[in-house]
């Protein structure tokens, strides 16, 4: 397995053994490179555990049934993690008796082999979060029509994201889905501000224009003053050497622009067209 490009080195009681062997024996030309007994071994393991190694656990158990490799990869990807790890358990059941029982473990090996129902599991969640939303605001404006159009400036943020990583990823982590959620459910926040706003100076007067004009009035400076606080509060992820922290504070911030821009300029221009029309004063 050491062999392979994609390990860097590999550990396992073999390894241990060799090390103790071989200083007691480098001056007998005609030692085993290894001892072939198991009372030999057992003296080694013995006088390792006195000698006070502490970490024999992390090898071989207290029973002496099962042991460990360890494997240390070039690079640590989650899906090349789980392929390596199957190939080795395929190349061990190639080489050790029948009855043999081999298991992979570790964070990235179970993570790589999850990865594909956690990725489902995050689209199914994007997809029910849009849904619920439209079905909110539905229910909040009393307009089915309104309701699904109200969504087209939340789907902005989300287009905006994926061209983004499509410029600056080779490939995308499953944590971005992450943040496509954060956008749409946070901003969103402007679009129930503006419409909630517009749909109750709507009601008082029949001038369009006016009624657009008065809700930029009392609700543009708000909808500005979440988005401002919102991407400076999260700008210092940006300093994180952990991927996962960092996309926090360079790319959740550009979301959040980009959906302030799409509420600020594309929900007044449908209200122009009149695809947002609410009932004017009775």
């Amino acid at each position: 397995v050491e062999e392979w490009p994609e390990v860097n080195e590999t550990t396992s009681l073999v390894d241990l053994i060799r090390s103790i062997h071989e200083p007691f024996n480098a001056d007998d030309p005609e030692a085993l490179p290894l001892p072939n007994t198991r009372e030999s071994i057992s003296q080694y393991l013995l006088l390792f555990e006195m000698e006070g190694g502490e970490e024999l656990d992390r090898i071989i158990d207290f029973e002496r049934k099962s042991v460990m490799l360890l494997v240390r990869l070039e690079e640590g990807k989650m899906r090349e993690s789980a392929s390596i790890a199957d190939r080795i358990i395929d190349r061990g059941n190639a080489l050790f008796p029948e009855g043999t029982e081999l298991e992979a473990t570790g964070q990235l090996f179970l993570t790589g082999s999850w990865l594909d129902e956690i990725l489902q599991g995050q689209k199914q969640g994007l997809l029910f979060t849009c849904l619920s939303i439209t079905v909110v605001m539905t229910i909040g404006l009393r307009s089915l029509g309104i309701g699904l159009i109200s969504m087209i400036p939340n789907l902005f943020p989300l287009l905006f994201l994926g061209g983004l990583l499509g410029l600056t990823q080779d490939q995308s982590d499953s944590d971005f889905l992450l943040i496509a959620l954060l956008a749409l459910t946070i901003g969103v926040d402007d679009t129930i501000h503006f419409l909630s706003r517009f749909k109750l100076e709507a009601s008082r007067t029949h001038d369009r224009n006016l009624a657009i004009e008065k809700t930029f009035a009392f609700a543009g400076r708000g909808i500005l003053n979440t988005t401002v606080a919102l991407s400076l509060g999260f700008l210092p992820f940006a300093m994180s050497d952990y991927l996962a922290t960092q996309i926090f504070g360079t790319y959740l911030p550009g979301v959040f622009i980009v959906a302030f821009l799409a509420d600020v300029l594309l929900l007044p221009a449908m209200a122009q067209l009149g695809l947002l029309r609410f009932k004017g004063p009775q």
